[in-house]
């Protein structure tokens, strides 16, 4: 077989040339295409060189292979590093709508890039294909020149794009995503009791609500807050290097005033720990949830106060209260 292009001649049986990917020719036919290419000139323009044009340096390699290694690392990012931009958008869409309404399909667009690297060499030859055939047909009488000249404008990479898609996804995840896999990926472990707080994080384990954003406080403390139009609350999670027991702890605390209604206090077994308990209905009409407990010389005492509540609080309350737990050592 004979390559028209780099003038050599491939033994290997491929169609396509090894060295620079061009259509390969009987070597039967090898004088009368030289033959054409004299008579022709510059005018002889055919879709393979248009296409090689517009892929740009890789050609060769992405042609000899349906296998793309930069799509499986990279999945989207890759395509639309490509200019498929719709492909890509596309793609990322779907990938996002999954994440967040079927938070039991996380694994899925891992599957589906891996199924999708094997092809993509493919799927982009294809979409490059479309391309070049838009370009013939706009062209008209231009030059081959020029022609060749327009799909390397348009085809090859683009870096920004690739950047702007990055972020987005990066914002996405932060704002919605986050949020919304906190309580999944602490059951496992991942990242629960993210804090500065060492002691807590060694012996306290909880689960912090959906939606409830970490505070920063003066004095050290762990509070989390939750704020809507028909929703607001907040707890707090500190250590006192007390002497007292739990319920004097309580008892004494000096946060309340005379105005505010305060409970009995009761005990309050929570994942085989027994917490003192006291509710308290401060003079602003805020409802106070105080929980204490003596554990390995400290108290711990939990605090989660509602000013408003349409429901939304009062979940995160439980939520929070019914994750406690010391852990085993």
């Amino acid at each position: 077989m004979y390559c028209p292009k780099c003038q050599k001649n491939d033994t290997s049986g491929k169609v396509f040339c090894g060295d620079c990917g061009s259509r390969l020719l009987d070597n039967e036919n090898k004088e009368s295409n030289v033959i054409i290419e004299k008579s022709s000139g510059s005018k002889v323009l055919d879709d393979e060189s248009m296409i090689e044009e517009y892929v740009g340096g890789n050609y060769a390699k992405i042609r000899g292979s349906q296998f793309s290694l930069p799509f499986l690392l990279f999945g989207p990012f890759y395509a639309i590093y490509r200019k498929m931009y719709l492909f890509s958008i596309i793609y990322v869409f779907v990938s996002l709508v999954l994440l967040y309404f079927v938070p039991g399909l996380m694994v899925l667009p891992t599957v589906v890039a891996i199924v999708l690297a094997f092809n993509f060499n493919s799927i982009y030859l294809s979409f490059v294909t479309n391309k070049v055939r838009e370009i013939r047909k706009n062209a008209g009488s231009s030059e081959r020149g020029e022609v060749l000249k327009l799909c390397r404008q348009l085809g090859g990479v683009s870096i920004l794009p690739c950047l702007l898609l990055y972020l987005i996804v990066v914002c996405f995840s932060c704002i919605v995503l986050y949020p919304k896999y906190y309580d999944i990926v602490s059951k496992y472990g991942l990242f629960s009791n993210i804090n500065d707080n060492k002691e807590l994080y060694n012996e306290l384990n909880y689960n912090n609500p959906t939606d409830m954003n970490s505070l920063t406080t003066s004095s050290g403390d762990l509070v989390y807050a939750f704020n809507t139009e028909d929703d607001s609350c907040e707890y707090s999670i500190t250590i006192i290097d007390s002497k007292l027991s739990a319920r004097n702890y309580l008892n004494n605390k000096t946060v309340y005033t005379g105005k505010d209604t305060k409970e009995s206090i009761e005990e309050k077994t929570i994942n085989n720990s027994t917490w003192e308990f006291m509710k308290v209905k401060t003079m602003s009409g805020t409802d106070v949830y105080d929980y204490a407990i003596n554990y390995n010389h400290k108290t711990y005492n939990v605090v989660f106060k509602i000013y408003k509540d349409s429901s939304k609080c009062m979940k995160n309350k439980d939520t929070l209260i019914e994750s406690l737990k010391f852990k085993e050592y």
